[in-house]
């Protein structure tokens, strides 16, 4: 669902007419900042299957950090292969990379060896390399890479949009204090049993395709 279809179906069940733009009126803003909380209190709940993607970047000649785009501070690497040599790289520790990498011979050649460092100033996760590429590599990172927060109208998120929107309209139910015709108590109960049927669902639906999500 895009990120207007959510908030005016917290809107609906509070009562209050559906709007145009999440930005039409103050209240609406507000649903959607609960949108928001609920999408990502959802994403904490469980390694959805929609978050895992498979990354090509190419290497950088003589450059042992790589960016990976499309990654956030909320993402992880699971598996590096080199797509040019077909060889998986193998996940070294912070040390063992910061070890090789800061000898006064640096190893230069196709990488073998790789961690994850930090992100950089875009947010995107950053892989350090070893050896330093001595070519232009095409490496395939195999992530999970968590949702991020909607803006626009036409945003769109692929988790389950009915969790999204009882997480959110319990928390609008507790803004408002007062009495709209449904307890959050009670929204939130359909939430943990709602929740406890989309990830065994969800579950079943990646281990079932637990080969494609990895052959990267």
């Amino acid at each position: 669902m895009t990120y207007l279809d959510l908030v005016n179906a917290v809107l609906r069940r509070l009562r209050e007419e559906p709007v145009t733009s999440v930005v039409e009126t103050d209240y609406a803003q507000l649903i959607g900042s609960f949108v928001n909380d609920a999408i990502r209190m959802v994403a904490l709940e469980h390694q959805w299957s929609v978050f895992y993607t498979v990354i090509s970047v190419n290497t950088v000649t003589g450059a042992s950090e790589l960016a990976i785009p499309d990654t956030n501070t909320n993402s992880s690497v699971y598996y590096v292969k080199n797509a040019s040599t077909d060889k998986q790289l193998q996940q070294s520790g912070f040390t063992e990379l910061d070890d090789l990498l800061t000898r006064t011979v640096v190893d230069h050649g196709e990488p073998i060896k790789y961690d994850v460092l930090n992100v950089n100033a875009n947010g995107e996760l950053v892989l350090r390399l070893w050896p330093i590429p001595d070519a232009v590599y095409t490496l395939k990172v195999s992530a999970l890479v968590e949702a991020g927060e909607l803006v626009n109208d036409t945003d769109i998120t692929s988790l389950p949009s009915n969790l999204i929107i009882l997480a959110a309209t319990a928390k609008a139910l507790e803004e408002r204090g007062e009495d709209t015709g449904a307890n959050p108590n009670t929204l939130w109960n359909q939430y943990e049993r709602q929740l406890g049927f989309e990830i065994a669902k969800d579950v079943e639906r990646k281990y079932g395709n637990y080969d494609l999500i990895f052959d990267v």
